[in-house]
């Protein structure tokens, strides 16, 4: 009755663009139903700086707002800190990312730096989208090695190349990494309660150029629908 009922709303519409093939696939049989990569690989990547610097980020987000079970939201929360923990012994710095601020973002980077002493906080900061996006994406794109839980955080890292590992909370992750040849690289699934346990198995990804330029043109084209509009 719910696809029914969104396939009902689609048909109305001069033009729809989905951005994983899955959801595509669902509704492909409505006339003005596509598909196309996100349209955030369509940044202009050469607005911000290149300086790299050695710190690891993470982009966090609040599932204790999300309907997820108590142990799943207690495995990462400590997933996550433990491997901060285990970088800092390293003496790596870490930047928290926090997207949304409404959704609970910065609320979990509060939380989880909290969980650290005074002298492991100074290898610490959060970093808090507060509408200025040229200094946040600036401050993303710095960062050496991202661990994505955020879909859009996940689609930066690829964009600018950084050494990614993906955090899935939902399935619309899976979704694009499918979409991107890349449905058997190595992740962790907050869903799954042993994935962090594989911690030190996990590689991450890095797009090479070629592909991010194949995303590139399939991101250009819901421009192009939109533009006939």
């Amino acid at each position: 009755a719910f696809r029914a009922s969104v396939a009902k709303l689609l048909a109305q519409a001069h033009s729809v663009c989905f951005r994983d093939s899955h959801s595509y696939n669902l509704f492909s049989q409505i006339e003005g139903v596509g598909y196309s990569a996100d349209i955030v690989f369509q940044l202009d990547t050469t607005r911000y700086k290149t300086t790299k610097s050695d710190e690891v980020g993470f982009s966090i987000i609040d599932l204790r707002r999300r309907d997820f079970d108590q142990q799943c939201k207690v495995n990462y929360i400590d997933g996550i800190s433990r491997i901060i923990r285990r970088l800092i012994a390293d003496n790596r710095r870490v930047v928290l990312f926090s997207f949304c601020k409404n959704e609970g973002d910065l609320d979990s980077c509060n939380h989880i730096k909290s969980l650290f002493n005074a002298e492991e906080q100074e290898f610490i900061r959060i970093v808090s989208y507060d509408g200025d996006i040229d200094s946040f994406i600036n401050e993303f794109r710095a960062v050496e090695m991202l661990y994505a839980t955020r879909f859009h955080a996940l689609v930066l890292g690829l964009l600018f190349q950084i050494k990614t590992i993906p955090i899935i909370y939902s399935d619309k992750s899976i979704n694009m990494l499918n979409d991107l040849w890349l449905g058997d690289c190595d992740k962790i699934d907050i869903r799954d309660e042993n994935s962090f346990a594989r911690l030190n198995e996990i590689e991450p990804i890095l797009l090479s150029q070629e592909r991010l330029n194949s995303l590139r043109e399939s991101s250009l084209r819901q421009l192009l629908d939109f533009k006939e509009l």
